[in-house]
């Protein structure tokens, strides 16, 4: 996986958020999906995910982009809560197939 050297704009991330708003919109499935690459930021300045190790065009990697940039502007959102309660109550085990990694549940942004 290719890393770019120039900084990661919020707004160039958010752009790429409106795929998976447009699939959702229209009633589509995400959970095996390959999506637009999305950049995975090496350097953050507040928790991001240790495991960089992800494919970044998977639901997984835009999960946790869309929760690092809702803990920066929005602190008070409802989205990992909610988000984790549907990962709890759904029996479907597509984890993998969505590029969670095997321990994602112990990273600090998702504690």
């Amino acid at each position: 996986m290719k890393y770019s050297k120039q900084p990661i704009s919020i707004l160039t991330q958010i752009e790429k958020f409106s795929v998976i708003r447009n699939i959702c919109a229209h009633h589509g499935r995400i959970w095996n999906r390959r999506l637009p690459k999305i950049a995975i930021p090496r350097k953050t300045l507040h928790s991001f995910i240790e495991n960089k190790q992800i494919h970044n065009n998977k639901t997984y990697s835009y999960l946790c982009s869309i929760l690092y940039i809702l803990n920066l502007l929005s602190p008070n959102h409802s989205f990992k809560k909610n988000l984790l309660n549907l990962m709890n109550d759904c029996p479907m085990m597509q984890e993998k197939e969505m590029g969670f990694s095997k321990n994602w549940r112990q990273e600090k942004i998702w504690l």
